[in-house]
């Protein structure tokens, strides 16, 4: 039996194009879920508003020890006596409407809404963004796509390499990625082919899923927003998929619907066109085309809630308490947060 996704985590961009925030919305009855969702979201996603709602309804005891100062409360007109309440114990406050626009499906709209004066927004549009033909942007994505063509046929490593070694700046991207920290490596890296292997086929073509999107900057050469919402997209992907008992494969699958399923917008191009220039399984595709089979209904949920739209449901093959389910978008987000932070 399908039911409705009770907590949301919604990204948020400012006037700049920029990700700039998350709105935390939830119904009533699940005070608990949203106060421990709202003290670890400005600390672990790199100082991210937060932006919480006020609709259905939301208890006092959400508030209850959270920091005032790190806090916008999003409220609407009828509830101004509570919102001047909140504002003079010090939490930020904003309105929809005015100040907070939601439910934007377009640039047309985005535009006028910042013509409007409003300075913070959501919605459908985050996913379509403008896209520009040519330059060094579309080259470099047409190489990666060549390199994610590879990776996913299994082809070669030597074949791969030649790949890297034709593109410096994707070279020096690759060592860098190997030889930090975060790998844990206990001696530097020097060969394409000792990078390959230490970095394994499986976390080389996340990277490059993930690297297709920094290739464009937003405004102001800020990191490009659809980089943070693809790997939110992709590690929610997974974190749900791990949660409801899926193998490992599975799980990686997932992942990969996830980071896809934004690649139309950012390359221009139909999903179509993207499925048959890259060999994928059966049930990729028809995730990525028709959101059919599990990981479509699953991509279909996940996009329902990056939308922000409440009547979103849980899939009926999975079986996730809300908990889980908040859990899943925190981490998706922490995660998304830490990858733009390093490949930007």
């Amino acid at each position: 039996m399908n039911t409705t996704v009770d907590v949301f985590l919604t990204p948020v961009l400012d006037r700049h194009d920029a990700w700039a925030g998350v709105w935390v919305r939830c119904v009533t009855g699940h005070a608990d879920v949203v106060r421990s969702l709202c003290a670890g979201l400005y600390e672990e996603t790199g100082g991210l508003r937060v932006f919480l709602d006020l609709g259905d309804g939301l208890p006092a005891a959400c508030l209850d020890g959270l920091l005032p100062e790190k806090i916008w409360l999003v409220g609407s007109n009828d509830d101004e006596d509570v919102m001047l309440q909140m504002k003079e114990r010090g939490f930020h406050t904003v309105f929809y409407g005015q100040q907070f626009a939601a439910g934007i499906e377009n640039q047309s709209q985005f535009d006028a809404s910042k013509t409007q004066g409003a300075e913070w927004f959501s919605g459908e549009f985050l996913t379509h963004p403008p896209y520009r033909l040519g330059g060094v942007q579309d080259t470099g994505r047409a190489v990666l796509m060549r390199l994610l063509t590879l990776v996913a046929r299994d082809a070669d490593s030597a074949e791969i390499e030649q790949v890297f070694k034709r593109e410096p700046k994707l070279s020096f991207n690759l060592f860098r990625l190997v030889n930090s920290v975060s790998i844990g490596l206990s001696t530097k890296i020097s060969t394409f082919s000792q990078a390959i292997m230490v970095l394994g086929r499986r976390q080389l073509q996340r990277w490059i899923q993930l690297l297709l999107y920094t290739n464009s900057k937003g405004s102001d050469n800020l990191p490009n927003p659809l980089l943070q919402l693809a790997a939110m997209r992709g590690r929610l992907m997974e974190c749900l998929a791990v949660a409801n008992g899926r193998d490992a494969a599975e799980q990686e699958r997932a992942f990969m619907v996830g980071s896809f399923s934004l690649l139309d917008s950012l390359l221009g191009m139909t999903m179509a066109e993207i499925v048959k220039a890259i060999p994928l399984q059966d049930d990729i595709q028809s995730a990525l085309l028709t959101r059919e089979g599990g990981l479509g209904e699953m991509l279909a949920m996940v996009e329902g809630l990056q939308a922000g739209h409440t009547g979103t449901m849980l899939p009926a093959s999975m079986s996730l308490s809300v908990e889980s389910i908040a859990d899943c978008q925190f981490e998706a987000l922490r995660w998304a947060v830490g990858v733009a932070q390093g490949m930007n």
